[in-house]
């Protein structure tokens, strides 16, 4: 009883914080979107020693693992949760805008998030899923009462609705087939068969679909990218960052302790969507006048590049991607923290002309900008071109070497659409001032920098010791 106490101490921590922050908002008068950025901010840092104090105790076996794979998971959305929760309050601060709702559905979020990493058993993953995902769903539709709003929140909704269903499906016909739902069980029940049917297939079909869609996956990626355009920063950059680390953590621990006798099916279905992920986010980019909009393309051809160098499920491939992953969240996250410093007038801007000519008001935050986008580019010396020359030398070292042409190709149209946002900010004419950004903007971009440019000078951290921390327990 107390080792599983201990085990799911981190998640037990992050829900104590909804309580507290629900009674604060209802006694406290004196409350500012500081406030309950305060409470998250403790109760992560709490949850996130735990994690790494009992990064080893395995309770309610059959149901949970914890392992130093899924600590540095969860040590990432750790990281970066409270990287964009400390941005996001300044959002709320400078719109005088109530955060209540904002961290408390994030808290619910993050724990959820939490539960799908170290889940050992279909079930739980589901439960984790379903939180996530109603989670995720209340931020849209806080976004505002705007009309786009609320249609693109209520399509979301009914995708949401339909892979929870389509998840439901696949327990049930999982649980008639192998009598279990632990990992173990199904693995032994797929392993033990000679010879895969329809209804084998629809296992893997109906459980692995509502994951490819919390991802943003083609041609799983419905509303992905209008939904990271329409919702209000603060949503719209954790959407971006956070959810992806449980979702490429949950698929990695299905394919490999659960359905890895099938994984020669897995794999080519896998392939083509990454390889369809990569040329519609990169062709969508271009000429998009929402940048919101714009880098959510971009990240369907990272996640593309994330998975299409996963699809092999070896050790090299699971590490490779796992840096590639690490990287484009960083990268991302710098992208954001720009957008939280380019405003007008109090108001945020998200189009392309609204952010024409910043560099001649906005030197630094521009310059981010830049090395951002050249790192995502992947060019030398940048620490993207440290995960694009890991990721590239595992596929040719396996001889897959039409997927390697099939990425460097859809890079070049995605390269097209980051020229834009360049030609924007540094070479067209200002046609508006712009506000005077926050000391914190300025702190997180030159941190995030210091980071990059750390790794940079001392690859090893990130290169070896990093994926021998990875492959440890794979």
């Amino acid at each position: 009883m107390i080792t599983d106490f201990m085990a799911l101490s981190p998640e037990i921590l992050l829900l104590l914080s909804l309580p507290l922050m629900f009674l604060v908002n209802l006694y406290r008068e004196n409350k500012t979107a500081k406030t309950f950025y305060t409470i998250s901010k403790i109760f992560i840092i709490l949850a996130s020693a735990a994690a790494v104090i009992f990064y080893n105790l395995n309770g309610l076996s059959g149901y949970w693992q914890n392992n130093t794979y899924t600590t540095v998971l969860k040590l990432c959305i750790y990281v970066f949760a409270l990287a964009w929760f400390f941005l996001s309050c300044k959002w709320f601060l400078n719109k005088n805008h109530s955060s209540a709702a904002y961290y408390a559905l994030g808290m619910s979020s993050l724990i959820s998030l939490l539960i799908m990493i170290s889940a050992d058993n279909l079930l739980i993953l589901f439960l984790g899923y379903v939180g996530a995902v109603a989670a995720h769903n209340g931020m849209i539709f806080r976004s505002g009462d705007d009309a786009d709003v609320t249609i693109v929140a209520k399509r979301c909704l009914k995708f949401t609705v339909l892979n929870i269903l389509l998840f439901i499906g696949g327990l049930l016909l999982i649980y008639q087939k192998a009598g279990t739902l632990s990992y173990a069980g199904v693995y032994e029940y797929f392993a033990a068969q000679g010879k895969f049917d329809w209804s084998d297939i629809c296992c893997y079909v109906l459980v692995f679909a509502p994951l490819l869609f919390m991802l943003g996956l083609a041609p799983f990626h419905f509303c992905f990218a209008e939904v990271l355009g329409i919702c209000i920063l603060p949503i719209s950059g954790y959407l971006t960052i956070i959810p992806v680390f449980a979702a490429y953590g949950a698929l990695v621990n299905l394919c490999l302790n659960a359905f890895f006798p099938m994984i020669g099916f897995v794999k080519p279905v896998l392939v083509c969507f990454a390889v369809l992920s990569l040329f519609l986010g990169a062709i969508s980019a271009i000429k998009e006048s929402n940048i919101r909009k714009l880098f959510a393309f971009s990240t369907l051809y990272h996640l593309g590049f994330v998975f299409i160098t996963l699809a092999a499920f070896n050790y090299n491939s699971v590490s490779s991607s796992f840096i590639y992953l690490l990287i484009y969240a960083l990268g991302m996250t710098g992208i954001y923290t720009v957008f939280c410093g380019l405003k007008s007038n109090g108001e945020y801007l998200y189009k392309l002309e609204d952010i024409a000519g910043a560099f001649t008001q906005k030197p630094y935050i521009c310059t981010a900008m830049l090395i951002f986008i050249v790192s995502m580019v992947g060019s030398p010396p940048m620490l993207g071109f440290l995960g694009k020359l890991d990721a590239v030398n595992n596929l040719v070292i396996e001889g897959k070497y039409w997927q390697v042409a099939a990425a460097l190709t859809a890079l070049m149209f995605l390269l097209t659409a980051y020229l834009d946002v360049i030609k924007a900010v540094f070479f067209d004419v200002r046609i508006r001032n712009f506000d005077r950004a926050d000391k914190g903007i300025y702190i997180c971009l030159f941190i995030n920098i210091l980071v990059v440019l750390i790794t940079i000078l001392n690859p090893g951290v990130l290169m070896d010791k990093l994926e021998k921390l990875i492959t440890l327990v794979l």
